[in-house]
């Protein structure tokens, strides 16, 4: 699950699901995890029933027995690729490549337990954890005794709401402290999650802390907040509370933070500070909500939801600079360079403010001003690679339709310095 399970939700349930389809899914998972009859530290292969399928027909898993070996070194090759890949955030290579590995060689154990935390680590529809489980299930009838894919298979299982199981592969995984330290994070948080619900509070409290010792950092906000709304559940807030003003100051762009205070300033009785983390979490929520690909009509009111964030959180310090990277991508260098303009003069210049008036400027056609601002650039961060020099002169081809030949001599001029 290292990012996880999910993705922050604050208008679902604590179990992340929201609907009645969603509820259906899960109980048909459940019954058919249930219906496989294997204990949680099984070591024997067994088939399974028909396995549910989702509102489009496609199944969730399929019968769990032990493949037949192939190309392991072909496998291993192509999991090496499959890790760069995902360490560049290039999810769908990542996940291709992962595939491919296992089409090389079905018992490549590395490659099913690498693509089980994979698959944790996306958007939670339920398949992707019942494909996980299917992986980690695979991994442990080949090696019995390997306890990362045990602990892959107890947060999986607890995402898919089978806690029985669960806690005793958890149990089993965390014994092992080699296992990567972002893995067992999920692994304390899960079994964290298990121990409240079975109201054993002061060890899913020794779960918590685990979780959040161990957590990388692009797992900590959503640890934080998980451990904070079990503060908040047993009567904490102060603590809670106190763990949410780490979160928003360290990300301050974290939803389900945001939405989180909202609730807990007003149980404390703080109206005005629970209205204005209320007024972020919507706007966050609705820019969350609006990341996809765009119609102009929706352009615009993205644009309008950057503004509001920049006047309603004037303590998040990359609010305006976020409004900026959206008014080029719209090519509004003009209004770019207002905002560039405002920022500047509320913090000061900096190399990123430089490269974006780069950017503005070379879109509105003004290569002299551009290529100044990138000048001062390099000088503030003499660090920056002069590729980013290519990015600057894309806005003006860009805008203006400059041919090939004319864009190539102008960003070799520019290289050389000449």
């Amino acid at each position: 699950m290292p990012t996880t399970s999910g993705q922050d939700s604050s208008r679902c349930s604590p179990t992340g699901i929201s609907g009645r389809h969603h509820l259906d899914q899960l109980n048909r998972l459940v019954s058919w995890l249930l219906a496989l009859g294997l204990s949680a530290c099984s070591e024997s292969p067994s088939s399974a029933p028909a396995p549910p399928t989702n509102s489009s027909g496609s199944t969730l898993d399929e019968e769990i027995v032990v493949p037949v070996a192939g190309d392991s070194q072909r496998a291993a090759q192509l999991l090496q690729g499959a890790l760069q890949s995902d360490a560049a955030v290039r999810s769908g290579d990542a996940h291709r490549l992962f595939q491919e590995a296992l089409a090389a060689d079905p018992t490549h154990r590395d490659s099913r337990i690498h693509l089980g935390y994979f698959l944790l680590r996306q958007p939670s529809d339920f398949t992707n954890q019942g494909l996980a489980l299917r992986h980690f299930r695979i991994a442990r009838l080949l090696d019995p005794r390997d306890a990362e894919a045990a602990l892959g298979e107890g947060i999986a299982r607890e995402q898919v709401g089978d806690p029985g199981p669960a806690e005793a592969c958890l149990e089993l995984g965390l014994q092992d402290a080699s296992i990567r330290a972002d893995r067992r994070c999920e692994g304390h948080l899960s079994l964290a999650r298990l121990r409240y619900a079975s109201g054993k509070t002061e060890q899913a409290e020794q779960h918590y802390g685990e979780a959040v010792t161990l957590a990388a950092p692009l797992q900590r906000s959503r640890v934080r907040a998980d451990y904070a709304t079990f503060l908040s559940d047993v009567g904490r807030d102060a603590e809670a509370h106190q763990l949410l003003l780490q979160n928003v100051a360290e990300q301050p762009d974290h939803v389900k933070s945001h939405y989180l205070l909202s609730r807990l300033l007003a149980r404390m009785g703080d109206r005005d500070g629970a209205a204005k983390e209320r007024r972020i979490h919507g706007i966050l929520q609705q820019l969350t909500d609006y990341s996809r690909k765009l119609t102009n009509e929706e352009s615009e009111r993205r644009l309008g939801l950057r503004r509001e964030l920049v006047e309603s959180y004037p303590e998040y310090a990359r609010a305006r600079l976020e409004l900026i990277r959206e008014l080029l991508g719209l090519q509004r260098h003009a209004d770019a360079l207002v905002e560039i303009a405002k920022e500047t003069a509320a913090r000061g210049d900096t190399a990123e403010t430089y490269y974006l008036a780069a950017r503005a400027h070379a879109g509105s056609g003004d290569l002299q001003a551009a290529r100044q601002a990138a000048q001062r650039m390099k000088q503030e961060n003499p660090r920056v690679p002069d590729s980013v020099l290519k990015d600057v002169l894309d806005e003006w081809k860009k805008s203006f339709g400059i041919d090939d030949a004319t864009y190539r001599a102008t960003l070799q001029q520019w290289m050389t310095g000449s």
